[in-house]
């Protein structure tokens, strides 16, 4: 504890602020302070005239003897009264000096900081660096820079030039261009590479997906990878113990399980020449989605995973797309059972044939087409309205006639009303007694899409349909039954900006919009299988619907097992759009948590959904962690395999007797995302049934159709 006093004047003193040690008592630090306050604050006791008599009593020589005598005499500080003392010590009570010494020490560290200067890499001038040093050594002594490095959780070095390197070099950065050329230097004399032989399934999992990877090992040990795939290895280059950081992230990375498939019999030779130019694209794509390494050799599918979920994942993936390209003899599950073209007015004698004129206009949409049709051009068909003999379509009350397109045979060349078309459902899906199903009947409106063919192998062809310009049924026919494009799909489109406006919006909870999640699965027997399988007389579908709450929680709201379905393509419906409608066979699982509805065939739940539906989980805002393969109760051999996962946001309308469900809907696998626009038949108090289609679709299809008909009629752009 010191205290400086410097004398100016016999009527002013100048006192330094009090520097305590921190160790010192509050008395301590107190007493000193109280004699500087006696000594600086307190008036003389003398009064000034006395002293003045005094001097002219004596003259000059006494008083020139007097002021030697004091000045060789100690001064003594006046002691406080005992009321200054009180109020003193009040005073440092309610502003206590530890809160003063904090305050002190902050303003210390922002005034060195404020000394700062911003960093350089390649180091700055020795002039500027110098400068530098020089002001705070200049500024502030050894004490207040050693506890502004303490403040940094720096340990202070003893001699003040090395604490300003310190201050300089650790705390802020900064070192010369002679100091960074020595650091280089130092740490180049220290760096070392290691070459690490891998596997290209290995150098796969290293680079990750888009090298997200490969950045984040190299952002973490700070050292540099590089992968030389032509010689199957990757380079490390850096400290040592930054390599041996890089090595372990790179060894937690590769737990590889490794599988092989046989590829399976291909259907034909278009089959095998369009998969192995396809194949590429597919295989890199089903390798991002799942985070496997696929590859082909020898005629087989070698797949390596970090994990035996990715593996499953990839498998169940494989199957699908080989499936859905029609490379085998299982049907694609996109394409429908009946196609049916639109027929204009004029044209309604049977025994003439159709004079409609026809075109494709290319269209493709990789965002959100599936992973099976995103590689490939894409054609839909449309009337030729520019032709000479084009007819417009009937009026508004005239109902629709369709010529079927599926087949040549003699008995499907029939034209049909399109309220007949349960007709075709019923036969496809062989109810024997309505009364005992539940059969509900499905409508979307978007475009049927045929594939264009590939003119060049290595490129798509997206813009050249199979067929330029006009054309007529028959030849229109004729390429619908040729081999090349029996591959076709069904792709949802947006209605137009006004299509839902004049009808009721339905609120459900509160609330216009509602987000739905759906699991769809399906049984193995009807994908091209991998590894051999037993045949499955088990359910054919099956889907979990859940709800998201407000908290971000699900809550499951229905459960459908599917027994059967039979589709139809409905093409240019009143002139302007197509049509899927789909029948299905289904029933409603319940237990306490789903209702019953009354009328409907209701099954208990089977143990084996039940733990199904336990292992799905919300992950993240558009992804649903559920099973690829499930097994069901009591049929052995029988799997259902995951088809994708849905997110809806829902917005529901009411016209006559029918739900209009406009959604936003994006799949899980392939990051796909689309407008679609659903039509079913409800009951008139569907509410209590969380509108649920009615029990019998297929009966009630007329109304249904009529319905239809005339939402067409309004899809004009």
């Amino acid at each position: 504890m010191f205290l400086t006093l410097r004398r100016l004047s016999s009527a002013q003193t100048l006192v330094r602020r009090p520097v305590f040690t921190r160790n010192a008592p509050l008395l301590t630090r107190l007493m000193p302070f109280h004699s500087t306050m006696a000594c600086t604050n307190e008036p003389s006791s003398e009064p000034a005239s006395e002293s003045a008599s005094e001097s002219a009593a004596t003259g000059p020589n006494t008083t020139t003897k007097l002021a030697k005598s004091k000045a060789n005499k100690k001064a003594v500080p006046e002691m406080l009264s005992p009321e200054r003392l009180q109020a003193i010590m009040q005073r440092l009570v309610e502003s206590p000096p530890s809160q003063s010494l904090e305050a002190e020490r902050s303003d210390l560290i922002m005034e060195i900081d404020s000394h700062r200067i911003n960093s350089n890499p390649r180091g700055i001038s020795a002039e500027r660096y110098n400068k530098l040093i020089e002001l705070l050594n200049r500024c502030y002594n050894v004490a207040q820079l050693r506890e502004y490095i303490k403040a940094k959780g720096i340990a202070p070095k003893k001699l003040k030039r090395a604490v300003l390197r310190q201050i300089a070099n650790e705390c802020w950065g900064v070192l010369s261009e002679e100091q960074v050329h020595k650091e280089l230097k130092s740490l180049k004399a220290r760096q070392v590479r290691q070459q690490v032989s891998a596997s290209k399934e290995e150098l796969f999992f290293v680079i990750g997906n888009n090298g997200a990877t490969l950045r984040n090992i190299e952002n973490m040990s700070k050292a540099t990878i590089t992968i030389d795939v032509s010689k199957s290895q990757y380079v490390l280059e850096g400290l040592p113990e930054e390599v041996e950081i890089a090595r372990q992230e790179i060894k937690s990375c590769l737990p590889i399980v490794k599988k092989e498939y046989d590829i399976p019999q291909l259907k034909d030779d278009m089959a095998k020449t369009d998969f192995a130019v396809q194949s590429k694209n597919l295989l890199s794509d089903i390798s991002k989605i799942s985070n496997t390494y696929i590859s082909i050799n020898d005629g087989k599918f070698h797949i390596a995973a970090l994990s035996q979920k990715s593996l499953d994942s990839s498998k169940r993936q494989l199957e699908l797309v080989l499936t859905e390209m029609g490379y085998t003899d299982k049907k694609p599950l996109s394409v429908s059972d009946h196609t049916l073209i639109a027929i204009s007015k004029d044209l309604t004698n049977l025994s003439v044939k159709p004079k409609d004129f026809y075109s494709l206009t290319p269209i493709h949409d990789a965002s959100a087409m599936p992973l099976s049709a995103r590689n490939v051009g894409w054609s839909r068909v449309v009337h030729d309205t520019n032709h000479d003999q084009y007819r417009p379509f009937g009026s508004q009350h005239q109902e629709s006639l369709l010529r079927m397109v599926s087949n040549k045979s003699e008995s499907e060349q029939s034209t049909i009303e399109f309220s007949k078309i349960a007709d075709l459902l019923r036969d496809t899906l062989k109810v024997s007694d309505e009364t005992k199903e539940n059969i509900s009947v499905e409508a979307f409106f978007g475009h049927l899409l045929l594939k264009n063919p590939v003119t060049n192998q290595a490129q798509m062809n997206l813009l050249t349909p199979g067929l330029e310009g006009s054309f007529g049924f028959e030849q229109f026919q004729n390429i619908m039954n040729e081999r090349y494009y029996e591959r076709r799909i069904f792709f949802p489109t947006t209605p137009p900006a006004n299509f839902v406006t004049p009808l009721i919006p339905i609120e459900v909870d509160g609330s216009l919009h509602k987000r739905i999640i759906q699991a769809h699965y399906v049984n193995t027997s009807f994908l091209t299988s991998l590894d051999p399988r037993s045949k499955d007389n088990g359910l054919e579908r099956l889907t979990v619907e859940f709800s998201e709450q407000n908290d971000g929680s699900i809550k499951l709201d229905r459960v459908l097992g599917e027994h059967g379905r039979a589709a139809v393509d409905a093409i240019c419906v009143s002139g302007r759009i197509d049509m899927r409608i789909l029948a299905k066979r289904y029933s409603l699982y319940t237990n306490e948590q789903l209702a019953t509805p009354e009328g409907y065939v209701n099954l208990p739940l089977p143990s084996s959904v039940e733990e199904l539906i336990k292992k799905c989980s919300l992950i993240g805002y558009n992804e649903l962690s559920c099973p690829n393969f499930w097994s069901q109760d009591n049929v052995a051999g029988s799997n259902m395999a995951l088809v994708d996962v849905s997110f809806k946001n829902e917005r529901q309308h009411l016209i006559d007797d029918c739900l209009v469900t406009l959604s936003h809907t994006q799949k899980q696998e392939g990051h796909t995302g689309f407008n679609e626009l659903k039509v079913t038949h409800v009951t008139e108090d569907a509410a209590k049934n969380n509108y649920l289609p009615v029990k019998n679709g297929l009966a009630s299809w007329k109304n249904m159709a009529s319905t239809l008909e005339h939402l067409a009629r309004r899809w004009e752009y």
